[in-house]
């Protein structure tokens, strides 16, 4: 009996292995990155904390019970649309270059043009926000963004490194379309590892100032959220953004649960010209929208 149980432990680390060491999975920080890491004020027990205490689960709930919920349960089947999500396929590539525009892509991913400078957010254009083809797959009319609609790109823009925001078949995809990667401290192991050059990463940590082309200036700020790719949590950093241009300030919010940051980012960085924040507002993947300031977004 014991040796079944020891083959069966070896099988199955064995097989999480296997399974983790595929490139979808990214890579763990190393070297100077995590020296960088350790040094941070937000980095302890190993992994980096939110502002204030945020459980990773719910109260009352458990591991075990949020796994059987999710996979036995049944599911309210209003959770998913009953008809496909009503949607306009924007040609990206052809917008006026001296136009400001917003382009929602579906789930968190936007398109921004501003300044004569484009940023893509979050790009998830493989049809799943998982690392299998199986699982979590978009919805219908949310879909019709592909990564060879993509024109080339200033800056990509990541907010953490979770599959639904940060997808490893969009990244590689793009990656000769991408000047620049602006990412929080800790995400740019799997860059590199999906052959991203070192110097194309702009990677820091909430408070660090950047400055970029055409007078523009990105802000790294808290986020109220989590991170990881493997069983592993929190061990690279999440964010939100300001970006403020000659003329004007916008607020990317990325994932991120309510907290007092929301109120030290408006006193300190603020006010803002426009916000983006996934709020449940209601609107078609693929609109054009050349004034950004009631653009909220993200059907949930």
């Amino acid at each position: 009996m014991i040796y079944t149980i020891i083959i069966t432990a070896a099988v199955v680390i064995f097989l999480y292995f296997l399974i983790t060491s595929q490139e979808v999975f990214g890579a763990e920080a190393k070297g100077e990155r995590l020296k960088r890491m350790q040094q941070s004020k937000h980095f302890k027990n190993k992994q980096f904390q939110n502002l204030s205490y945020t459980p990773s689960l719910a109260e009352g709930y458990s591991m075990p019970r949020v796994m059987y919920d999710f996979f036995f349960k049944k599911k309210n089947p209003l959770l998913k649309p009953l008809k496909n999500i009503p949607s306009i396929h924007t040609d990206l590539k052809n917008l006026p270059k001296d136009q400001d525009v917003f382009v929602w892509l579906g789930h968190s991913s936007y398109y921004i043009q501003t300044d004569g400078v484009s940023l893509l957010i979050d790009p998830v254009l493989s049809l799943y926000g998982s690392p299998f083809k199986f699982f979590n797959k978009a919805f219908s009319g949310a879909d019709i963004f592909k990564p060879e609609d993509i024109p080339n790109l200033d800056y990509l823009v990541i907010t953490h490194d979770h599959y639904d925001h940060l997808d490893y078949p969009t990244v590689k995809a793009i990656k000769d379309k991408v000047s620049k990667v602006i990412l929080p401290l800790g995400v740019g192991a799997h860059f590199e590892r999906w052959g991203y050059k070192s110097e194309q990463l702009i990677e820091e940590e909430w408070g660090a100032e950047v400055n970029l082309k055409n007078n523009l200036k990105i802000i790294y700020t808290p986020a109220r959220h989590f991170s990881g790719r493997k069983v592993q949590r929190n061990v690279t950093l999440w964010t939100s953004y300001v970006l403020e241009t000659p003329a004007k300030k916008l607020f990317l919010g990325g994932d991120s649960g309510y907290d007092t940051h929301f109120k030290m980012i408006g006193e300190k960085y603020g006010p803002f010209d426009y916000v983006f924040i996934e709020t449940g507002n209601i609107m078609k993947p693929g609109n054009i929208f050349t004034d950004f300031r009631k653009m909220l977004f993200r059907p949930v």
